[in-house]
């Protein structure tokens, strides 16, 4: 149901996990699977790719338009993607049949693909199978649908019984574990993405602007719940060099730029293109900030409130401060402020997210301290433990 690769979340998360596992160990199937980036970063053995062919793009009319969204939105408050039956097919079979799995690796994130784990089981009636939860959807998929608590117990009752019969339960952070233990009465052994310390370690800081410059960077998505904290930050750099305060400039890579138009009015923040994740080391510490935002709504804090951002653990192996910008109850706030390893804003209004920049841009002292923490924090992540900790977990199961 994922791929791996180098430019989403899951992809590099999966990707570091297993990267040392033997080609032949490994098969994928998965939608938007491209195997010649699988063969460059993380080769295997089979690969079967599950995405349906691209659209032609039609030109539409606003009546058309405006009908096609009524529809969709009435597709999604009634979850009928959620009763869509997600077929077999003759390659997963042969797939199946050849490679014979020991362990079948999904994380899931929907009633119909958990359907499909299961219907996927009856044909490897020998294998096991084992489940990645990343992000709170078991709680938050069903969030404004029709019947909105006959989903919930829909949903209840088919995760309670994957994770009763697989065999291995593994989550974003110990925050998640913790509460599904509590809800669900199950273990869940917390994984998040590993980061190669010592090669970090190795890469240059390159400054990208000049040292009168004060350099801030946000790698990822522009999305709702993103959007409205870079444009506030984007109001506060405006406001810092106008006043003559600071000369800051804020840099945004995203894989989408579909919206930087709405950025454009700022004279000092830009809208780039990502990069891929081999450039992210020399990218991140040739800034002088790094900037985490999630967002403040009442549905962004219900499905981030127990992840873990994919970056966190780069950010804090960069050797650069960061700014964590979001609500005080989420994991990653709760995270970054015991371990001290970061800038934290937990307000939304503009005045608490200038002065944390103030303090990083003025308080050296201080960043030295942040950063000394983010440092130590990034070596409990690092690859050579995490991997084989990865490793372990997996293997110990099969002989349960």
């Amino acid at each position: 149901g994922e791929p791996f690769n180098d430019y989403t979340g899951m992809g590099v998360t999966l990707t570091n996990l297993f990267k040392e596992w033997p080609k032949e160990s490994i098969a994928v199937a998965s939608k938007d699977l491209d195997t010649q980036l699988c063969d460059a970063i993380r080769p295997c053995s089979r690969y079967v790719v599950l995405s349906k062919p691209n659209r032609a793009v039609v030109r539409r009319s606003r009546l058309e338009k405006a009908v096609r969204y009524i529809l969709r939105e009435l597709y999604l408050k009634l979850g009928l993607s959620d009763r869509q039956v997600i077929p077999v097919s003759e390659e997963i079979k042969q797939c199946l049949n050849d490679f014979k799995p020991d362990i079948i690796f999904s994380a899931l994130g929907s009633l119909d693909r958990m359907n499909y784990l299961q219907s996927v089981m009856r044909y490897a009636p020998h294998s096991k199978y084992v489940i990645y939860i990343t992000d709170d959807w078991c709680n938050t998929a069903y969030n404004g649908r029709f019947f909105k608590n006959r989903w919930k117990r829909e949903y209840h009752d088919k995760i309670m019984e994957i994770i009763s019969n697989s065999a291995l339960n593994l989550s974003i952070c110990s925050y998640m574990s913790e509460a599904y233990k509590v809800q669900f009465g199950f273990d869940f052994i917390p994984f998040h993405n590993p980061v190669d310390t010592k090669y970090w370690n190795s890469v240059p800081s390159v400054r990208k602007y000049p040292d009168d410059t004060f350099a801030i960077i946000y790698v990822g998505k522009i999305n709702k719940d993103t959007k409205p904290r870079l444009k506030k930050l984007s109001h506060i750099v405006e406001k810092l060099n106008k006043e003559g305060q600071a000369k800051v400039v804020f840099d945004i890579y995203s894989p989408s730029t579909k919206d930087v138009e709405e950025f454009s009015y700022f004279d000092h923040c830009k809208v780039l293109h990502s990069v891929p994740n081999s450039q992210i080391p020399e990218l991140l510490k040739s800034y002088d900030c790094l900037f985490l935002p999630l967002g403040f709504s009442q549905s962004s804090r219900l499905y981030t409130r127990l992840s873990m951002p994919t970056k966190l653990t780069e950010y804090m192996a960069s050797g650069v401060p960061m700014i964590v910008n979001c609500p005080v109850e989420i994991a990653l706030s709760k995270y970054v402020t015991e371990s001290k390893c970061a800038f934290v804003c937990n307000e939304q209004n503009e005045n608490a997210l200038k002065e944390t920049l103030l303090t990083v841009i003025s308080d050296r002292s201080k960043v030295e301290e942040i950063v000394i923490h983010a440092l130590e924090e990034a070596q409990h992540h690092d690859v050579d433990i995490i991997r084989e900790s990865f490793r372990c977990a997996i293997v110990s199961c099969l002989v349960k």
